[in-house]
């Protein structure tokens, strides 16, 4: 008698149906869980890590004012004298701080950049945002481990209600040499490396403009953001 070479099998019984389903749920949720906690590392030593507005103030053009004052020890002013901005005097306040002349009117920021993490963050970088334009800008470097770095940034006040409209972000590498933004108080935000965030004499030619790079701007612009970090 000849033996029919599909005999014997099947599509299974509903047990082993719901086993199967089961099995793979198990695996779906364990592959899931095994995602959300290697995120969850990732972003450990970058949620230690945040920026606050230490004081705001404005100065009109003429009046002298001191430098590295409310407490901050590294100063940017992208401005020359001939263009504005402030220019050095010969003199020093009765605190031992050298005194500048406004030759315009000015708002001086200063930001405080934090790490409470065990490591340190690289290659920090500041903006200060007046009407949703950049302003002022500078990179603070290095913030070593349980340390922050407190800056001062002056920007052209081009009206007395700008202030309102005043805020920061903080773009830095971690110490696995991943790239993270933060606005201030918001949740932090996973960049790529762009060297159009830290130039801004002069923009890169497309040429030197790498195709990680541009995938980058294109993944952000799809989610609705700036294209640059």
């Amino acid at each position: 008698m000849p033996v029919d070479a599909g005999a014997g099998i099947g599509l299974g019984t509903w047990p082993e149906w719901v086993a199967a389903i089961l099995t793979g749920l198990a695996f779906l949720i364990a592959a899931v869980s095994l995602a959300l906690e290697v995120s969850r590392r990732r972003k450990a030593q970058a949620r230690l890590v945040y920026s606050e507005t230490r004081h705001v103030r404005t100065v009109i053009k003429g009046a002298k004012f001191p430098a590295l004052a409310d407490g901050a020890t590294v100063r940017f002013d992208g401005r020359t004298f001939a263009a504005g901005g402030s220019a050095p005097l010969d003199v020093q306040d009765k605190e031992g701080r050298d005194l500048f002349i406004a030759a315009e009117d000015q708002v001086i920021y200063t930001v405080a950049v934090c790490n409470v993490s065990d490591e340190l963050v690289s290659k920090v970088n500041v903006r200060i945002y007046l009407d949703n334009d950049v302003a002022a800008t500078g990179v603070i470097g290095i913030v070593p481990p349980h340390s922050e770095t407190v800056a001062e940034f002056l920007a052209p006040l081009r009206s007395r209600f700008m202030v309102i409209g005043t805020c920061h972000e903080v773009v830095f590498r971690d110490a696995a040499g991943r790239w993270w933004l933060r606005e201030e108080a918001e949740p932090i935000e996973r960049v790529h490396e762009d060297p159009a965030s830290f130039v801004w004499d002069f923009a890169p030619q497309e040429d030197q403009i790498s195709i990680r790079v541009r995938a980058g701007r294109l993944w952000r612009r799809l989610r609705g953001r700036r294209p640059i970090p």
